[in-house]
């Protein structure tokens, strides 16, 4: 939630800074930004969210029992830079996905209202949310599936990013897409609901206005 509010506070003050107005590229630089600085807070959450469902499936296994015990568990049995595992891969997944889900809406909606002349109206937000959270799926869930493997793996499986990229290559081409279709079917009604909210929202309160 903190990560999400401040990728969207972010961008957001890239607007108000007049900064928008070179297109696409600008959009996708600046939602670069905002999720690569969005994702660096939390990657440890992340990972203790990625461990404590582990747990679940390891009857054996004497799990995090909540939040406060992984953090302390992990870094002490561990170190604390496993709270950090897959950092890299999380910061690019995070990147991407900002890109995707944020600067390839705006740039849709944008498209959908200047060019089929729809108006600034529930249909419009809806088209795009479809739209934006299926380019998002397809172009993060490769560094998806690969944080995954990385937080989740134990102390020393994969010395380096490229070792993690080798063992979900293992599938083959679908080896980075395995996931995708829950994926869709999790991100899309999300993607819609969180961008009708928010717009509806924004046309009630009167802010940043959708100009021709």
């Amino acid at each position: 939630m903190c990560s999400t509010s401040l990728r969207f506070t972010l961008y957001e003050v890239g607007k108000t800074m007049d900064v928008m107005e070179n297109g696409l590229i600008v959009k996708v630089l600046w939602a670069g930004i905002a999720g690569t600085l969005g994702s660096v807070i939390a990657i440890p959450l992340d990972v203790i969210n990625i461990r404590m469902q582990t747990d679940m499936k390891n009857a054996d296994h004497e799990g995090r029992k909540c939040l406060s015990d992984a953090m302390i568990r992990i870094p002490r049995e561990e170190g604390w830079k496993a709270l950090y595992n897959g950092g890299y891969a999380s910061v690019l997944k995070a990147a991407i996905g900002t890109i995707g889900q944020i600067a390839v809406y705006d740039q849709v909606k944008g498209e959908l209202h200047n060019r089929l002349s729809m108006n600034d109206d529930v249909r419009l937000h809806f088209t795009s949310s479809v739209i934006s959270a299926i380019i998002d799926s397809i172009i993060t869930q490769p560094f998806d599936v690969l944080k995954t493997l990385m937080m989740n793996a134990r102390p020393g499986q994969f010395p380096t990013m490229l070792n993690a990229v080798k063992f979900m290559m293992r599938f083959g081409f679908w080896g980075p897409y395995r996931g995708l279709v829950p994926t869709l079917v999790r991100k899309v009604p999300a993607t819609i609901m969180m961008y009708t909210i928010y717009e509806q929202l924004r046309l009630k309160l009167g802010i940043l206005e959708l100009h021709e």
